[in-house]
């Protein structure tokens, strides 16, 4: 009997919560519909980019791995090493070039600058290796854009 007495209990405890719940959410959705519908508060559209995407696009791509020759479209841990190796070179000595977001995703900003700095449009397998891959350092910069101020070894943070 006292089992019974306290599911009783507890189911009516559950449907006024539930039914507690309904109104208040039924209310404030009127009331924000109203708000849109006057002008006076925000509208209840869903946003125009979903919290998806955005993590999608601001995920490193570090974990992938391209393929060979790296151009438009090309994606991982090469080209990021490469757009490393282009900042550390313009920085070293072609100040006058654009940094790179060191993002893996070789678009029209990282093919201008390779074109740019080394007359490259799109990147070996051997170029990579020589340059990259077996840490040989920066790449070579031409010689009319040298700069004798700064060391290779130097950084700014």
């Amino acid at each position: 009997m006292k089992n019974k007495k306290l599911l009783i209990i507890i189911s009516i405890t559950v449907l006024v919560i539930g039914a507690g719940l309904w109104y208040i959410i039924r209310k404030s959705k009127a009331a924000a519909d109203k708000a849109a519908a006057d002008g006076t508060g925000a509208a209840t559209a869903k946003p125009a980019i979903s919290l998806t995407k955005i993590v999608n696009a601001i995920q490193p791509t570090s974990t992938k791995t391209a393929t060979f020759p790296l151009t438009i479209g090309s994606r991982g841990i090469q080209v990021q090493k490469l757009q490393q190796l282009y900042n550390d070179d313009i920085f070293n000595g072609a100040p006058d070039l654009t940094e790179l977001v060191e993002d893996g995703i070789w678009g029209p900003k990282t093919k201008a600058g390779f074109k740019s700095l080394w007359g490259l449009d799109q990147v070996t397998e051997d170029w990579y290796n020589k340059n990259v891959a077996n840490n040989a350092g920066s790449a070579a910069i031409p010689a009319n854009q040298g700069n004798t101020l700064f060391s290779s070894n130097m950084k700014l943070y």
